[in-house]
């Protein structure tokens, strides 16, 4: 996201994860590759009950929307809603 504020990139990923949400995804979550909490770990992000972006810190890239093969593609779960 070259060039974007903060807010901007903050604002992109609520909105995505929201329509994640939206299309179906239970709970989704994105690994941004930052390090806001110092933790030396990738931040994960997904929604608050209110629908608002926040940090995971206990989820793992496998918890994430995406799941990599090594290819460099990545492609979309694809999970059922919660019956």
């Amino acid at each position: 996201m070259t060039g974007t504020t903060r807010d901007e990139a903050r604002a992109q990923i609520e909105g995505d994860l929201k329509r994640w949400k939206a299309e179906g995804i239970v709970d989704p979550m994105i690994c941004s590759y930052t390090d806001a909490n110092a933790d030396t770990m990738p931040d994960i992000w997904g929604l608050d009950v209110f629908g608002k972006i926040e940090l995971r810190p206990d989820a793992t890239i496998a918890d994430t929307v995406s799941v990599s093969d090594g290819t460099g593609l990545e492609d979309p779960k694809t999970e059922a809603p919660n019956g």
